[in-house]
């Protein structure tokens, strides 16, 4: 029994041994594991030296270089034991807070304050994981030459052992087919909200998108203003395609872009001299249908309320006005009301407009929110909707259907552009061209219009 214990205790001392040399040598030096040893740094070194075969400094460069059997610790007589042993009974016990738990229980709870300050090196993470330095690299930068439970087992080490690996590891952390970024547009004149409910709808029809194509998506905090901050983005970018929320004022940005990259997209209009790939709605066909239903109600003075300066809402005006043309009607310029994309901008609209007394009978929105904005102006100013004014948005949002009175609405398909958008990105990388794609888009009539 005494054997046995000592035999365990042996092996203990061993291990102590070995992570002083390998771990502590490499931080502190020679003369630190001499004074932990309780014996001068040259009675240490030679005696290390007789013991071992070879210096100190050389068992430590061997390791280093991941030789972690450069010297067998069986090789170290019990000299060199009692040496570790005497050390330990120095020692204040501490409990193992990281790394080597026999370790951390003989020694000093300063030498494990002065070991958590070594960054981990790659080196590390591929001794730590029994695999050479280049498979850990390849592993971290989550190349196809290593195998997914090696990554996954050499990424669980990087978080671990506090390894830098932001800037190494792939976009998603789960071995996904593929990485995209998606990125929200600053928006004419206002913030990018993400709380909007379209853009909400989008996000969702790109994540389902993602979700059954195998691929992980990121939703950047970056907010575009330029060429030179999309360039930058798209360089540094590690996805394997970015997606842009609108089109805002980047047109001759995004063309630009387009020059020199080749893997992003865009949802937004479709406008004249294009170079690069959009998916969005039919713009100008929703908005001619929405103003042909109420002409074919009998409505003569029919708002258009929206932002004329957005490139979307700017096609919807231009089927609005074609509408107004096929029928025969007069294109009133008082009629177009501008309205930002939200309930409070469309409310302080249409109440600016009812204060100048302008007749209409008619509203066609820019959006399912400014729809909703202009109904609530409408009903606090004691206008019956929709006897007095029939109202169309432009979305279909799922509020617009538990509005009251709900929303009749041109219904833009957003788990559809979700889908197009990523099966542009990610059939690209086979050879697939990025081509520009149209959604269809569908009246449908609810309260608001009375038919």
């Amino acid at each position: 029994m005494r054997a046995g214990a000592e035999s365990a205790s042996l092996r203990r001392i061993d291990r102590v041994t070995e992570w002083v040399a390998r771990d502590l040598g490499r931080k502190l030096g020679v003369s630190d594991a001499a004074r932990l040893a309780g014996v001068s740094c040259a009675a240490f070194s030679r005696f290390f030296h007789r013991e071992s075969g070879k210096p100190f400094s050389t068992y430590v460069n061997d390791c280093r270089c991941g030789d972690s059997a450069a010297v067998p610790t069986a090789r170290l007589g019990s000299p060199a034991r009692r040496c570790v042993a005497a050390a330990a009974k120095k020692c204040k016990m501490s409990p193992a807070s990281r790394g080597d738990a026999e370790a951390a229980s003989i020694l000093p709870e300063k030498h494990w304050k002065m070991t958590k300050k070594r960054k981990t090196r790659l080196e590390d993470l591929a001794r730590l994981a029994g695999v050479s330095v280049a498979t850990a690299s390849r592993a971290l930068n989550d190349s196809s030459a290593v195998n997914s439970q090696t990554k996954l087992q050499i990424w669980r080490l990087a978080r671990e052992h506090a390894y830098p690996f932001r800037g190494h590891m792939p976009g998603g952390p789960t071995a996904a087919a593929a990485n995209l970024t998606v990125v929200v547009t600053r928006p004419q004149g206002r913030g990018a909200e993400l709380s909007d409910p379209f853009i909400l709808e989008l996000i969702a029809g790109i994540g389902e998108a993602s979700r059954d194509r195998g691929s992980d998506f990121t939703l950047s905090h970056v907010m575009p203003t330029g060429y030179a901050e999309l360039a930058t983005l798209l360089d540094t970018s590690r996805a394997n395609g970015v997606i842009f929320i609108g089109q805002s004022s980047l047109h001759a940005a995004f063309n630009r872009l387009a020059q020199s990259h080749s893997h992003f997209a865009v949802w937004g209009a479709e406008l004249p001299k294009q170079n690069y790939c959009s998916v969005g709605s039919d713009n100008p066909l929703g908005g001619r249908r929405a103003t042909l239903h109420l002409i074919r109600l009998g409505r003569r003075r029919i708002v258009f309320l929206g932002d004329i300066e957005a490139p979307e809402s700017m096609q919807r005006r231009q089927g609005y006005v074609a509408a107004l043309e096929q029928s025969g009607l007069p294109v009133d310029k008082r009629l177009t009301v501008p309205a930002h994309f939200g309930v409070q901008a469309a409310e302080a609209s249409v109440d600016a407009l009812l204060a100048r007394r302008v007749e209409f009978d008619g509203i066609v929105a820019a959006s399912d929110l400014i729809a909703l904005g202009a109904i609530r102006a409408l009903i606090r100013a004691g206008r019956s909707i929709p006897e007095d004014v029939a109202v169309v948005g432009f979305d279909d949002l799922p509020l617009a259907r538990y509005s009251r009175p709900a929303l009749t609405t041109i219904r833009q398909d957003t788990m559809l552009a979700g889908r197009l958008l990523v099966a542009k990105l990610l059939n690209s990388e086979s050879g697939g061209e990025l081509r520009s794609e149209r959604l269809p888009t569908d009246l449908v009539v609810r309260e608001t219009c009375g038919a």
